[in-house]
């Protein structure tokens, strides 16, 4: 079966997007903190400020008998000064006035409406340029206007004043602004495809397009919850803190290894994963209490020999039995609460390669499942360590746990070939710690209490728990049929 498929946007979980923003968030804030930087720098460099000075003068006619002359010369003059003030003539006149040997700025002059005011306006490169000519304007408006005009008197209003011109066709801000966010959204596409090039499993569709495996079942995350001022519990179906719908996941899954025993015969199952933190370890944990609860003695075997295990803390004040060999020791402990059995290393060993290939380790597990109903081995990741291959040649069933956005899809296919070539019988897989973010939006007091109903379809989670219980019994119809 070839189900591999790249990814669409069909495939995209937007809680996964959301927080591959979110994991990033440092570098669109970088990016958009260079973009304004950028910006500022363009807009220095290739829209430099012009600096600018003004004046005002009050224009009368010297046979003013009205104001509405005195506006009408106003109009005249200020005509006439503004056309004369790009001649030549009079660009010398004020240079030789404010002392410059050259002048590359504008002077204009500007009569307001229905007034006798006119404002001369200087706009230059430099500060020092503008107030050198409004002020030689300034000082010698009585020489330059017997150039233009007899009929009129000047006199100053107001003083020069400065001040600066923008050259940009907008704000500075808003320059800033917009390369900022110009930057920030190319770091933004650049991560969400990126996302897509990653290839990874995201839903439970991509997981049925992607993988070369069954899905046996999709597991939606399940948040950690503590009392104030105490440690988060853990995630496990005999807390009174674990939501329905989670607990109800692990009991369906263990029905699915019910099945299989009572179709096959087996009771030892595998759980593996490609790498570590997908869930693997908590998953057989809880697999292994809901069989507990229903068929009394089940044994969990922490079989990840080369780190710590974590049952040596929890199996302080419980039951155990050693089983001592020359280099490595193992220890069985019953839980009476739960009735589960847990096979253990007290030590990390240095080389449980050794002990594996030796198969001193299949035999012991081969005693021990005849003294009990079901066997969950917890095994190391397969992309880390040989022992999950070696483990898997035992006459037992695998299942590989996927994490939501985790590992390519690529990876795990290769994870399934592997489990399929060995002796072991894969089963599938399970998709672990789904985020789906809609529901969390939609249905913000059910996530809070567990009870997520908006994730659940027309007949909630069981409605697909419906239709995957009718492909089991599809598929094991049809393997009976091509036995007989």
């Amino acid at each position: 079966m070839e189900n591999q498929q790249k990814s669409t946007l069909g495939h995209l979980e937007p809680w996964c997007v959301v927080m591959r923003m979110l994991r990033n968030l440092w570098m669109i804030l970088l990016a958009a903190f260079i973009g304004v930087m950028a910006a500022a720098i363009v807009a220095r460099t290739q829209f430099p400020d012009q600096y600018g000075a003004r004046i005002t003068f009050v224009v009368m006619s010297r046979s003013s008998t009205s104001v509405m002359q005195d506006s009408s010369a106003a109009n005249s003059v200020a005509a006439t000064f503004s056309e004369l003030l790009g001649s030549d003539f009079m660009r010398r006149k004020i240079l030789e006035y404010a002392g410059l040997d050259r002048f590359s700025g504008t002077i204009q002059a500007v009569n307001a409406e229905d007034t006798n005011l006119i404002t001369v306006s200087v706009t230059a490169g430099t500060a020092r340029e503008a107030f050198l000519v409004i002020n030689a304007m300034a000082e010698h408006y009585t020489d330059l206007i017997q150039y233009l005009f007899s009929g009129a008197v000047l006199s100053v209003l107001t003083a020069p004043v400065n001040y600066t011109v923008s050259t940009l066709p907008m704000t500075k801000q808003r320059m800033e602004l917009l390369g900022g966010l110009a930057c920030a959204s190319l770091v933004i596409l650049f991560l969400f495809f990126d996302l897509l090039r990653d290839d990874t499993v995201q839903t439970v569709q991509a997981a049925r397009d992607k993988l070369d495996a069954r899905l046996l079942l999709s597991i939606s995350h399940e948040r950690r919850r503590c009392r104030p001022g105490k440690k988060h519990r853990p995630l496990l179906i005999t807390e009174p803190t674990v939501s329905f719908a989670f607990s109800e996941s692990v009991h369906r899954l263990r029905s699915r290894l019910e099945q299989e025993k009572a179709a096959e015969g087996t009771n030892i199952f595998l759980l593996t994963s490609v790498m570590e933190h997908e869930g693997k370890s908590t998953l057989a944990e809880n697999l292994a209490l809901s069989l507990a609860q229903k068929h009394g003695s089940v044994l969990l075997v922490d079989s990840d020999f080369r780190k710590k295990s974590r049952f040596c803390e929890k199996a302080r004040g419980w039951k155990t039995q050693e089983y001592d060999y020359r280099d490595f020791k193992l220890c069985c402990a019953h839980v009476k609460s739960t009735n589960l059995y847990v096979l253990y290393s007290p030590v990390m060993l240095k080389d449980p390669s050794r002990l594996l290939a030796s198969g001193r380790f299949a035999r012991l597990l081969g005693q021990l499942k005849d003294s009990f109903n079901y066997v969950i081995v917890d095994t190391p990741p397969l992309e880390l360590f040989a022992d999950a291959e070696m483990l898997a040649d035992l006459d037992a069933a695998s299942l590989l746990v996927v994490r939501q956005d985790l590992v390519p899809a690529p990876v795990i296919n290769d994870a399934i070939d592997t489990l399929r070539q060995r002796k072991a019988k894969f089963l599938g897989c399970v998709l672990n710690d789904v985020h789906v973010l809609l529901p969390s939006l939609l249905a913000p007091y059910g996530s809070d209490y567990g009870y997520n109903y908006s994730s659940y379809g027309k007949y909630g989670k069981y409605g697909s728990y419906a239709s995957d219980e009718q492909a089991a019994r599809s598929d094991s119809a049809q393997n009976k049929g091509a036995k007989e």
